[in-house]
């Protein structure tokens, strides 16, 4: 099963491969199953099975007795498609590295502000685990990575909204790579860090004002890293 799913995987971006070639555009036509089977050197059920995969994640639609035809991935393609997408080597582009960022942005204010209207410590008691694994020494970027990812995702949970912690997660799965790269400057993971344990210290004493200003340049840091700044 694995090996047909890698090959499915490899006929996905050969077809992509191929609308960038060809300069393809929303509304066109993708060459015939056919066409396609004979280009890629393989059997038609693979051709089928891949545009299967395509349309469930609405990068294309199939309109029966006229062909397969492309949909606009900016508006229409499912956030299936960017995991999709990561799985084939396929990095986002800037423009979606500074959407991911700003969304975050707008999800972890939501979480700040969810967390210092809360009467209880509800979900802030993990956050001082976390604050101790950050101070061990020689953090690798791989372990440090996941303790940020730990700390953002302790953000959303203790807002106690159980989709907020899903769309983080999402978030985070989508960046995995890039921040591995982010944490192996040592100076980025003490910066980062440092904005962890003052986010909690101000979400500790329901400061909200304060909460907003870190979370903010703790997002402007990535922003400044990866060349996609912008003002908030």
């Amino acid at each position: 099963m694995d090996l047909n799913l890698s090959k499915t995987h490899k006929i996905i971006k050969m077809i992509q491969e191929l609308i960038k070639e060809r300069k393809l555009t929303t509304g066109e036509r993708l060459p015939s199953e056919r066409v396609l089977a004979e280009l890629f050197q393989v059997n038609r059920s693979s051709i089928r099975e891949a545009i299967q995969i395509l349309t469930t994640l609405r990068m294309v639609e199939t309109k029966v007795g006229s062909g397969v035809y492309i949909k606009d991935p900016n508006v229409e393609a499912s956030i299936e498609w960017l995991y999709l997408q990561n799985s084939l080597g396929i990095g986002m582009n800037l423009q979606e590295i500074k959407d991911a960022l700003e969304i975050r942005h707008v999800l972890e204010m939501y979480a700040i502000r969810k967390i210092c209207l809360r009467q209880d410590d509800f979900g802030l008691r993990k956050f001082k685990k976390i604050l101790n694994e950050q101070k061990a020494p020689n953090i690798d970027a791989k372990t440090a990575n996941e303790i940020d990812r730990k700390f953002h995702l302790a953000l959303a949970e203790a807002s106690g909204n159980q989709l907020l912690v899903r769309l983080l997660n999402t978030l985070y799965d989508l960046s995995m790579d890039r921040r591995n790269k982010y944490f192996e400057d040592a100076n980025r993971v003490k910066i980062s860090f440092s904005h962890h344990e003052a986010i909690y210290n101000a979400l500790n004493a329901r400061d909200l004002t304060r909460a907003e200003s870190l979370v903010a340049l703790h997002v402007k840091e990535a922003q400044v890293v990866y060349g996609v700044e912008n003002n908030f």
